[in-house]
């Protein structure tokens, strides 16, 4: 196994070799010495939070993260003008530096979980980026990165977030000229059901009841709430905090239940989702997704798939072999309107604007009588051009999303580099 380190890694030379080699033990110790010699060496305790996490210490990891945050607070990557530094706040609480996996072999060593990654967003585009990594809701790091010409706030889990989001808001009420992407509180009312409470309401909408229920009381006192808020099976219980498809059940019978318990038994509360079967004639299960960038609507993906559960990746299970699902996918990127239907197309529009966020994306249906149905809708949406290779017809559609993002930064600094052209094999020099 191969390890590549990410760029912003530094380390000696015989430790890369160490690394690329996959001797993870022997890295390991040449960490640890470097943690020996100065206590405070950040790219240490960041190498050794993700073996540790890689070996499922995590409480390890957790504890060594913390401690490299401390150590270097800030970290600066003077790519462009100095003149227009970018700010952008780092939640340690809801991220992790994580050793992954690549399809060649390699593992790459990166920050994971909590955020927007901007990699395919800036798109190779070189910024003067400033990362203030945030611990506990201590909002010192964003006061020691200087003074910025713009708040890039990529802090997207309103779940695991919190604090951070609480400090950053502060610093912009110290602040309150200065420009911002995402505003920390329009974050803050992103949760599961802070959006079933205030987007089901919009017309041709269809949001599904969701819950925040609290594990602490055991299986009988959730089992009454749902009773008591008129929840039943088939629903979705999924852990609070998860922006991926990772610790989520669908529930058919009180047995599954009981298996998600304990599957989910580490966790203070879970969410409860009603289940609606949204195949229409009994055919495949549908998910779109589209961008809400700076108040513009950004069609970027119609997926099929058997399974109810849709991801980016499970484009190859159905659709790669399926003309009639890419003939889908290619009418709604060309024509949204046309492919949503007028209602369903405006109530897209509505939710945008109810969010109140510069950046975010959401992931729905339409249903067989033309409505709006809401799978989620929030900042934590993965830009990406992973899978232009198997469907080249999306790359333009992807593109658009990538200069959008790049002249919203340009019309808050005041200074127009967008209308270059964008290569699809560009990559971010700074990642998250």
């Amino acid at each position: 196994m191969n390890i590549d380190v990410q760029e912003n890694f530094v380390a000696p030379r015989s430790l890369k070799e160490l690394l690329r080699s996959g001797d993870l033990d022997a890295a390991e110790a040449i960490f640890r010495q470097q943690i020996e010699i100065d206590p405070n060496d950040a790219d240490g305790l960041l190498g050794l939070s993700a073996i540790m996490r890689k070996r499922r210490s995590r409480k390890d990891a957790r504890e060594l993260l913390t401690k490299a945050a401390q150590a270097r607070p800030i970290e600066r990557s003077v790519e462009a003008d100095p003149k227009q530094l970018i700010l952008r706040p780092r939640c340690l609480d809801s991220a992790n530096y994580c050793a992954v996996g690549r399809p060649t072999g390699a593992i790459e060593f990166k920050f994971k979980g909590g955020h927007f990654a901007l990699a395919h967003l800036l798109h190779g585009e070189k910024r003067n980026l400033v990362t203030a990594n945030l611990v506990a809701g201590d909002p010192s790091p964003l006061h020691a990165a200087g003074e910025a010409r713009l708040l890039l706030n990529t802090i997207a889990c309103a779940d695991r977030g919190r604090r951070s989001l609480k400090a950053v808001a502060q610093y912009l009420r110290e602040h309150p000229h200065l420009p911002v992407i995402n505003r920390p509180q329009a974050v803050l009312r992103t949760t599961r059901d802070g959006n079933y409470q205030r987007l089901a309401g919009i017309r041709h909408t269809k949001f599904p009841k969701t819950l925040r229920v609290s594990l602490r009381e055991g299986r009988a006192a959730l089992l009454a709430t749902l009773a008591r808020e008129e929840m039943t099976l088939p629903l979705i219980l999924r852990a609070t905090g998860r922006q991926t498809g990772r610790e989520v059940y669908l529930c058919s019978k009180l047995a599954d239940i009981d298996c998600a318990l304990h599957a989910l038994r580490r966790k203070r509360h879970v969410y409860a989702i009603a289940f609606t079967d949204c195949r229409r004639n009994g055919e495949m299960f549908h998910k779109a997704r589209a961008f809400f960038i700076d108040g513009e609507v950004y069609p970027v993906a119609w997926l099929a798939n058997d399974m109810w559960q849709i991801h980016s990746g499970d484009r190859y299970r159905v659709m790669a072999s399926s003309e009639h699902f890419q003939a889908m996918e290619r009418h709604y990127l060309a024509d949204p309107e046309a492919a949503c239907g007028k209602a369903a197309w405006q109530a897209i529009h509505d939710v945008g604007q109810a969010l109140h966020l510069d950046f975010a994306g959401i992931d729905f249906t339409v249903s067989a009588a033309g409505e709006l149905f809401i799978f989620e809708t929030n900042a934590a949406m993965r830009h990406n051009f992973d899978h232009v290779a198997a469907f080249p017809y999306t790359r333009p559609h992807l593109e658009t999303v990538s200069r959008a993002f790049a002249k919203m930064i340009e019309n808050r600094i005041g200074s127009p580099r967008w209308d270059r052209q964008f290569s699809c094999e560009a990559r971010a020099t700074v990642t998250m």
